[in-house]
């Protein structure tokens, strides 16, 4: 295998960004609506060459990042090099995966008032803060509440029969427990 330097490789992973994020504009998960007319789709061909164009890129990255490991790089050109990675990232959409707008459009539920473990992101106004995230989730997901945080909320049980217990489980989320029933 070919030996690079530390600046060789932080070109080569730069590379290697910028190919994932140029391959993102064409494959990434693009917004419904889009304000500002930068992510447009570019048809099902332009995104499978976008796809494989990231996917060189993202091994690309990690071969240049597994081997810049090796060189004695100082702290210095280390953060150097992690600036030159990410920095194209910030210009890219979401690439892989479309939880992002999921989250987005969870966090406007809350601002707007709704329960996030009860309702989906469908239950977003269209024209409010949320109604553009909303619109990107993924069908399937859009009537969906999120089901992995609610279990959090639930007392955990307890190995004795409530007479034997001294005093009541507390909630996990900070609210008293009901009282006892007779």
């Amino acid at each position: 295998m070919w030996a690079l330097s530390a600046v060789g490789y932080r070109r080569l992973g730069a590379a290697g960004s910028l190919a994932v994020v140029i391959g993102g504009w064409f494959a990434g998960k693009l917004p419904v609506h889009d304000p500002w007319g930068l992510w447009v789709d570019h048809g099902s061909a332009a995104k499978a060459v976008g796809a494989v164009i990231a996917y060189i890129g993202l091994t690309v990255l990690v071969v240049a990042w597994w081997q810049y490991g090796r060189t004695a790089a100082t702290v210095r050109d280390t953060l150097v090099t992690l600036a030159w990675w990410t920095a194209p990232f910030l210009i890219a959409p979401p690439l892989y995966s479309a939880d992002v707008y999921s989250y987005i459009a969870q966090g406007s539920m809350v601002v707007e008032g709704h329960d996030v473990y009860t309702v989906g992101p469908s239950a977003l106004d269209p024209g409010g803060i949320g109604g553009d995230a909303a619109a990107s989730v993924g069908n399937h997901w859009r009537d969906t509440p999120p089901t992995a945080p609610s279990s959090c909320c639930s007392p955990p049980p307890s190995p004795r029969p409530p007479a034997e217990r001294s005093s009541p489980p507390s909630s996990a989320c900070g609210s008293s427990p009901s009282p006892p029933s007779s």
